[in-house]
């Protein structure tokens, strides 16, 4: 005679039920199995990223991006006052006014690309 498996009993909603129904589907699995499925799955995940060995996930990776993108123009934009304003050094430089015209070209990139963060 093999092991006895031990049970869990789950409380859940109208809600959670139906769409469990409808993953374990989408799976090809009934719901015990697909939750079987689901929660080993979510506990490696968690152990995997835990332990910094999961792969990074795209969306999360896309979102600091443009968090310390938008911290970079900021600082920029403070920046522009303690810059040197135009002078001769041989050649004219202007160290504030090249800062502003990139700063303007990073804003027209995101314009023109659907990324416009309202700084």
């Amino acid at each position: 005679m093999g092991r006895r498996q031990p049970t869990l009993k789950l409380s859940v909603s109208p809600g959670q039920l139906a769409r469990w129904q409808r993953y374990a589907r989408l799976a090809g699995k009934e719901v015990p199995a697909y939750l079987r499925f689901a929660a080993e799955w979510t506990g490696r995940y968690l152990r995997d990223r835990e332990r910094g060995r999961s792969r990074a996930d795209p969306v999360l990776f896309r979102q600091e991006e443009k968090r310390r993108l938008e911290a970079l123009v900021r600082a920029a934009k403070g920046a522009y006052r303690l810059l040197p304003g135009p002078f001769l050094d041989g050649v004219w430089r202007d160290p504030e006014g090249d800062l502003r015209a990139a700063v303007i070209d990073v804003e027209w990139f995101w314009q023109e690309h659907g990324e416009a963060y309202g700084i």
